[in-house]
C-alpha cells in the first residue's frame, strides 16, 4: 500500500478576547506551516513548527482598512509572497487589495496596495519565476449589472511594482 499522511497535531492558537482568524496555509521549504489571516484589524502571517508551536508571528497594516491575508505562496528562490484585502465594515463600504514579500524569518521586504477606487478583492498570488509574480484580483463595477472582472497584474519581484495590467 501507499504511505498515508494524517493529522500530526491539534492545537488552538491565539489569545482569549482577541479577534484572530487563519485564512490560508502554505508549507514552507523548512517543513513548517505558514498561516495567513488577521489579528484584530491587521494582516497576520505566522510560522507554525512541526509540533504546532508558533515560531514567529507578524502583524501589519498594509491598508487603512481592516486587512486579511487570503493567499500565501513560496517563490522559486524561497521567499514568502502573499496577498489580501482590506475592507471597511462601516458605511460607506470601501475596499482595497495589498500584496507583500517576506523572507522565511518573517521579515517584510516590501508591501504594496492598490489605488483603484472600485471595490477590489485579491484572490491569489503566484510566482512563475523568481523575477516576476502574478497577482489575481476581482474588480467590481457597482454601476454595472455585471459580475466581477478578473484582473491579472505582473509584479516585479525585487520592488513590488506593477509592470503590467491585464485588460478587464
Amino acid at each position: 500500500g501507499s504511505a498515508g499522511h494524517g493529522q500530526t497535531f491539534y492545537v488552538t492558537l491565539g489569545d482569549v478576547g482577541v479577534n484572530e482568524v487563519g485564512q490560508c496555509v502554505e508549507l514552507s521549504p523548512l517543513g513548517t506551516q505558514l498561516v495567513g489571516g488577521y489579528r484584530n484589524d491587521s494582516a497576520l502571517v505566522m510560522e507554525v513548527d512541526l509540533a504546532g508551536a508558533v515560531s514567529w508571528a507578524y502583524t501589519f497594516k498594509p491598508t487603512l482598512l481592516p486587512a486579511v491575508v487570503v493567499d500565501l505562496t513560496i517563490t522559486p528562490d524561497n521567499f514568502i509572497i502573499g496577498c489580501g484585502t482590506g475592507r471597511s465594515p462601516i458605511p460607506p463600504v470601501s475596499q482595497e487589495i495589498f500584496y507583500f514579500k517576506m523572507d522565511l524569518l518573517g521579515n517584510v521586504l516590501w508591501t504594496m496596495r492598490s489605488t483603484d477606487p472600485r471595490p477590489v478583492y485579491a484572490t491569489r498570488i503566484e510566482a512563475p519565476t523568481a523575477a516576476e509574480y502574478i497577482l489575481f484580483s476581482d474588480i467590481y463595477d457597482l454601476g454595472a449589472a455585471t459580475s466581477a472582472d478578473m484582473v491579472r497584474e505582473r509584479i516585479d519581484a525585487a520592488t513590488g511594482t506593477v509592470i503590467w495590467d491585464s485588460p478587464r
